[in-house]
């Protein structure tokens, strides 16, 4: 006979996972506010927010890119690849 009752690790999955998204999301907003004081101080003042207004006016295609890379894919890629390496570090120990 199966127990009824689900297993403590099937209890704390969901859990786990929303812990982990929200880890994610903070790691990758304090990127992003790092990111963006480097690209106001290397790009002549092009921030967060200039890099906004370039996407909704479809102004200048190298800001966008520019900031595509900077606000969008370093912030994600290296909040996953610090939380991913960790889990996995965690699991291997």
């Amino acid at each position: 006979m199966q127990n009824s009752k689900p297993s403590t690790i099937q209890a704390y999955a969901k859990y786990y996972k929303i812990e982990r998204f929200i880890k994610f999301a903070i790691l990758a907003l304090a990127i992003l506010i790092a990111c963006s004081i480097f690209m106001s101080h290397s790009i002549g003042s092009f921030s967060f927010l200039d890099w906004l207004v370039a996407v909704s006016q479809k102004s200048n295609v190298t800001q966008i890119i520019c900031g595509l890379i900077a606000y969008t894919i370093i912030p994600m890629g290296l909040s996953y690849l610090i939380i991913y390496r960790r889990k996995n570090s965690q699991a291997n120990a």
